[in-house]
């Protein structure tokens, strides 16, 4: 039996997962899939790993047909991925409704912690907009934590430990 091998961004696990016993018993095809942070898929595809489906945001799919590394005209949209923002467990509930609101309790947090920029698009996504502000929306560099797997990092933040509190009002 064939098998198909998929590097996906973990974003898409659900859907692959859900379609893969209908699609492995109509194909006659086994799904060996491999999911987590839609850069780290791309460096196993630009380290060499085999892959016949790569699952990844747009903008990491165009820039690796702009560099010859998958083909353009392939690659179709399946959906898109929800951002959200939390809190901690106890901590007041900030208003985020709106672009300001949402600016205001970002200023107001003693802690921001955020996907890491080389490896999702929503840290990359942060990164860029800093890049286009000229700052990092007046946030002080001892409060943006971007998400690291190194727990020596300083920016490492271990499983179940406080996301960051945003206070509304605070500094304000």
């Amino acid at each position: 039996m064939k098998t198909i091998r998929i590097l996906s961004g973990g974003a898409a696990q659900g859907l692959v997962e859900a379609l893969q016993p209908s699609f492995e018993a109509s194909i006659g095809c086994k799904v060996d899939g491999v999911f987590g942070a839609v850069g780290a898929m791309k460096s196993r595809l630009l380290a060499g790993e085999p892959v016949d489906i790569l699952i990844l945001s747009r903008t990491l799919i165009d820039g690796l047909a702009r560099d010859g590394h998958v083909v353009g005209q392939s690659a179709k949209d399946i959906g898109a991925v929800q951002t959200a923002v939390a809190v901690r467990s106890g901590d007041p509930l900030p208003a985020v409704g709106s672009a300001a609101e949402l600016r205001a309790a970002l200023l107001a947090a003693d802690a921001i912690h955020f996907p890491d920029p080389e490896q999702s698009p929503a840290g990359a996504q942060r990164d860029d907009r800093h890049a286009r502000t000229g700052g990092r929306d007046g946030q002080p560099a001892d409060r943006l934590h971007p998400g690291h797997r190194n727990p020596r990092h300083p920016g490492h933040r271990p499983r179940g430990a406080p996301a960051g509190r945003l206070r509304p009002g605070d500094g304000l």
